[in-house]
């Protein structure tokens, strides 16, 4: 989670926007989240969706 926040951060700084979407996939579980700025020098995180994929009825390989 620290890298996903690192990374957003970093392309929230260089490209001048108000928001990022960051995603962090472990195993078969995908979680979203969006970073803002809602004012200079305060930085938000939020966990937007975890989303457990069941590709190919449960089993272990793809």
């Amino acid at each position: 989670l620290l890298r996903v926040g690192i990374f957003c951060k970093n392309a929230l700084d260089a490209q001048n926007m108000e928001g990022v979407l960051g995603v962090q996939v472990v195993g078969r579980t995908a979680t979203f989240y969006v970073l803002v700025l809602p004012i200079t020098g305060l930085y938000v995180m939020y966990e937007l969706e975890k989303e457990d994929s069941k590709l190919l009825g449960g089993s272990n390989y793809i």
